[in-house]
C-alpha cells in the first residue's frame, strides 16, 4: 500500500518494495540495485544464497505488473560486478516489459562496458532526469527542482519495549531533497540520526511508515 508524501516538487508515493512513484509523470524509482553483487561475494568465498538474487528479480517482476507506470528510473549503482548469471536474470524482468522506458541516472558502481546496458533494455543512461517538478540522481546535486537520490542505502532504529530495537531501511525527506532506500536486499545500510528538519519513513514488512518526531 502507498504512502502519499507531499513535497515542493509535487507529490509522490512511497511504496514498500522499496521504490517511488511520481504519478504527475507516470514515473516508476527504483535506487540501488547492485546486480551481481550476491555473485561476486560468492566468487570470492562469501557464503551468499543463490537465491538472494533471485527473490529480489521476482519482488521487480512483481513491482512492475502492480505499478503500470510508463517509465522506470533506475537512480543509480544499478550493477555491481562483471557480467554474470544475475545480470541475464535482470535482462529477463526487463524483456517482459518491453512496453516501457528503462532510464539509468548512473551511480559510482556503473561502468558502460560495450553497450551492456543497451544489450539489457535499458533505453537511457544519463547524469540526472528532471521530470515535473523532480531532479532525479544517484547522489545529491545543485537543482532548483526537489532532488531525488539514491546512493546512501538509509536505514533507521526503531526501539521497542525492553530496549529492543530494529534497524529498517528507510525513505527521508529534507526541505529540497529526498533519499531512497536500497532495492536490494542483501547490502549495507547508512543507518541515519532522524533530525527535526527531516521527515523519516521506515519500511516495516510489507507498509512504509511515517516515523513520528517525538
Amino acid at each position: 500500500m502507498a504512502l502519499e508524501v507531499s513535497t515542493s516538487g509535487g507529490m509522490v508515493h512511497l511504496l514498500a518494495d522499496p521504490a517511488l512513484y511520481i504519478p504527475q509523470s507516470s514515473t516508476l524509482v527504483v535506487s540501488d540495485l547492485h546486480i551481481g553483487k550476491a555473485g561476486h561475494f560468492r566468487k570470492n568465498g562469501i557464503a551468499v544464497p543463490a537465491s538472494t538474487t533471485m527473490q529480489d528479480m521476482r519482488r521487480l517482476s512483481e513491482l512492475f505488473k502492480r505499478i503500470p507506470a510508463k517509465e522506470v528510473v533506475f537512480l543509480g549503482d544499478m550493477g555491481h560486478s562483471d557480467v554474470n548469471n544475475e545480470w541475464r536474470a535482470f535482462a529477463d524482468v526487463i524483456r517482459d516489459f518491453s512496453d516501457r522506458t528503462f532510464i539509468l541516472t548512473r551511480g559510482n558502481h556503473d561502468r558502460e562496458v560495450s553497450g551492456l546496458y543497451r544489450q539489457m533494455g535499458i533505453d537511457e543512461v544519463v547524469s540526472s532526469i528532471q521530470r515535473g517538478g523532480f531532479c532525479l540522481s544517484h547522489e545529491p546535486i545543485e537543482s532548483k527542482l526537489f532532488n531525488i537520490t539514491g546512493h546512501e542505502h538509509p536505514a533507521v532504529l526503531i526501539k521497542g519495549k525492553a530496549r529492543q530495537s530494529l534497524r529498517m531501511p528507510c525513505f527521508y525527506f529534507l526541505e529540497h531533497r529526498a533519499v531512497m532506500p536500497a532495492f536490494l536486499r542483501f547490502s549495507g545500510h547508512y543507518v541515519i540520526s532522524p533530525s527535526k528538519d527531516m521527515r523519516v519513513f521506515p519500511v516495516v514488512e510489507q507498509t512504509v511508515m511515517a516515523l513520528s518526531s517525538s
